[in-house]
């Protein structure tokens, strides 16, 4: 018996260390193929698989890259990371057939910075300059968001943005658009704009006591020519079933009121007549 001892200790050793040596069995993962940014919807090309040791795998690790595709990203993944289901969500919205897709460059205050998601309905403002005038119109509401810029997320402090110059869209001015001053977020928001033909009011009766006005147009033909002549945009977060707008639109410049006639005082000692002075009572156009 005490011969074999030996003999059973160093096969219980050999099948000990066998059992230590032996490759961990691997497992299929789905990694980012490259670096994909948050909200892209996942297409097969953007993933891939990746063998490695089944105790290294994170939970819920997906093996089969068809069941990711169409799915949106919730974050931003790297590539060779894990995509897993925690990492998607979110609505994936598609075009009807009487829309397009149209992206437009807006700052973050202008875009409600950290307030907009896919599937909000927003309103559209444009805002040009005409002259030595500055000019802002409510065009269209009830726009489907589609997409917004990650950069929008960014807690960094808000500071004023420029303003285009020259005569912008009427006047003649440069075509360059407004550049927000170093550090301020600015990026892009993909909106659904319907094809058929919008009519754009202006109300001047409540007023100005003139007629209403409505000016038939286009949104796919307006929102290029508005970007190249430098205009600038601003979104505005609408309800579900929001009521219709309606605006004149404004002129900065008719903000700037002062007060009514003022009497000249008559220098001391003079007979002469007191001269009523004033400045003229703005002029109402529409």
């Amino acid at each position: 018996m005490k011969k074999f001892l030996p003999i059973v200790l160093a096969m219980v050793v050999f099948a000990v260390a066998l059992a230590l040596n032996r490759p961990e069995p691997q497992v299929a993962v789905v990694v980012a193929a490259a670096d994909l940014p948050e909200g892209r919807v996942l297409a097969e090309s953007d993933l891939a698989t990746k063998e490695m040791p089944k105790s290294l795998a994170p939970d819920g690790a997906v093996s089969e890259v068809q069941s990711l595709v169409g799915q949106r990203l919730r974050v931003a993944r790297s590539a060779g990371d894990p995509i897993l289901p925690a990492h998607l969500g979110g609505e994936v919205l598609e075009l009807r057939p009487n829309e397009r897709a149209v992206a437009l460059q807006v700052s973050a205050a202008q875009g409600l910075a950290g307030l907009l998601k896919p599937g909000d309905r927003v309103g559209l403002t444009v805002i040009v300059n005409s002259g030595q005038q500055t000019f802002a119109k409510y065009l269209v509401g009830g726009l489907r968001v589609l997409w917004v810029d990650p950069a929008f997320k960014r807690d960094s402090g808000m500071v004023p943005q420029t303003t285009p110059s020259g005569g912008g869209l009427f006047g003649g001015g440069s075509p360059a658009a407004a550049a927000d001053v170093e550090g301020a977020a600015r990026g892009l928001v993909v909106l659904a704009i319907p094809t058929d033909m919008k009519v754009v009011p202006y109300a001047f009766a409540a007023g100005f006591g003139a007629e209403n006005i409505e000016q038939p147009l286009y949104l796919l033909d307006v929102l290029p020519a508005l970007t190249t002549q430098g205009a600038q945009f601003g979104l505005v977060l609408e309800p579900e079933k929001a009521q219709e707008a309606q605006t004149s639109g404004l002129a900065l410049q008719s903000l700037v009121i002062t007060p009514g006639p003022t009497m000249t005082p008559t220098p001391t000692g003079q007979a002469a007549a007191v001269e009523v002075q004033g400045t003229p009572e703005p002029t109402k156009k529409p």
